[in-house]
């Protein structure tokens, strides 16, 4: 259960960390990596840009970085995590895991904000200030607190 003074805490938070955005049309990426900005105010013509960018082999090592300098054994991250030995493998070998898990793996790495963002980031995910839960996840990793199931029942609120 949430106390009242944690829960005043996360309101205040999100009070001033919390940016809801308007809806609009976004960019997107497509499957073949191209940058499609036709519905983009910033460029006036129906350009399309090609992006390079190397990606799951960086965010497997620095996993595996952060797991070593924690001494946490791949069992019991897989615990923490609720993953099986097959998805932990995938994910070291490369693929992209949810932006869910990769939450997950940072709280039971106990990163610090920094740390977390950089592993987020090599999943190309990061924590929104547009979305409440990820509001409410950026205040525990700010404050050091990795209790999941404190976490998830914040997030119900």
């Amino acid at each position: 259960m949430i106390y009242t003074e944690l829960k005043r805490e996360i309101e205040n938070f999100i009070l001033y960390n919390y940016y809801p955005k308007p809806k609009q049309k976004r960019c997107c990426v497509e499957s073949d990596g191209v940058l499609n900005i036709k519905h983009n105010p910033v460029f006036k013509s129906s350009e399309t840009f090609t992006i390079f960018r190397e990606r799951n082999d960086d965010f497997a090592s620095l996993l595996n970085k952060y797991q070593e300098n924690r001494k946490i054994s791949d069992k019991k991250l897989m615990k923490l995590v609720g993953l099986d030995t097959e998805d932990l493998e995938k994910i070291k070998k490369g693929k992209r895991p949810s932006k869910t898990i990769s939450v997950m793996l940072a709280i039971a790495l106990k990163l610090n904000e920094v740390e977390f963002e950089d592993l987020l980031n090599m999943a190309d995910y990061e924590l929104s200030y547009s979305l409440k839960k990820d509001v409410i996840v950026r205040y525990f990793i700010r404050n050091k607190q990795y209790d999941v199931p404190l976490i998830g029942e914040a997030i119900k609120l």
